[in-house]
């Protein structure tokens, strides 16, 4: 009925507004917690057995992170998952980019595309799946994100499939955030070793010439501390007799 599907589409939109701003309350190091409880909050909705995420690594030859949630009852595969061999992570990778999304309602109904995997998914007992290729904002695909159940019974429908993908985009944004940081972090820091290391004086002030940061140079050149420099104006490290000069140019 209309007003039940109505129901069902406010029900998930509300999922979905949850998750993201589960991740706006997160510090971009508690990204990781906020994949599993995403995964955990769709998989439960959609009465998965089994849910997970797995990313390429930089050349794209194997997974270099992945994240699972699994169900009560349910045992983890992150070993079993760790151990694909490359030749299934470059197939995974070259037949995602050829699809938004592909689902199975019965694995002994498998579209010939993924005749290389059959073996590999009937040995894990999967009865049914969905998995959503995971696309970065520069057009690559980063990763895969899929849920899956025991029962080869299992409807993906229309709603089902979209709720997922919707979740992949969230999950996106949210690794790309914490890459994005990640790296802003590590230009910080090798900046600051090239800056504490130089054997030039380096400072930094206000528009007011109030000290803000010295490096470890500029101690060991002229008589004060630290805290005494950062203390001071930039005109206190003048001679008298030059003040008026240096205040023309600076």
């Amino acid at each position: 009925m209309l007003e039940d599907e109505v129901i069902k589409h406010y029900a998930h939109d509300t999922l979905l507004n949850d998750i993201s701003s589960n991740f706006l309350k997160l510090s971009y190091n508690q990204t990781d917690d906020g994949i599993i409880d995403g995964l955990q909050m769709i998989g439960k909705n959609i009465k998965a057995d089994r849910g997970y995420i797995l990313l390429f690594n930089s050349a794209a030859s194997q997974f270099e992170d992945h994240y699972e949630w699994c169900n009560t009852g349910i045992e983890a595969r992150k070993e079993k998952i760790s151990a694909i061999p490359p030749s299934i992570v470059q197939w995974l990778k070259k037949n995602l980019k050829l699809h938004d999304f592909f689902h199975v309602n019965n694995t002994d109904n498998l579209p010939s595309f993924l005749d290389p995997l059959k073996l590999k998914i009937l040995r894990l007992n999967i009865g049914a799946f969905i998995a959503v290729p995971m696309i970065a904002g520069d057009n690559t695909c980063i990763g895969f994100m899929g849920f899956e159940c025991s029962s080869k019974n299992q409807e993906w429908k229309k709603d089902t499939r979209n709720l997922v993908v919707k979740l992949t985009d969230i999950i996106v944004r949210a690794v790309e955030h914490k890459n994005w940081r990640q790296t802003l972090e590590s230009s910080e820091k090798r900046y600051r070793q090239l800056v504490e290391n130089a054997n030039d004086i380096i400072i930094k002030t206000d528009l007011k010439g109030n000290l803000k940061y010295v490096n470890p140079t500029v101690v060991k050149t002229v008589e004060y501390d630290e805290n005494e420099l950062l203390s001071m104006n930039f005109n206190d490290l003048i001679l008298p007799e030059y003040r008026d000069f240096v205040s023309l140019y600076y």
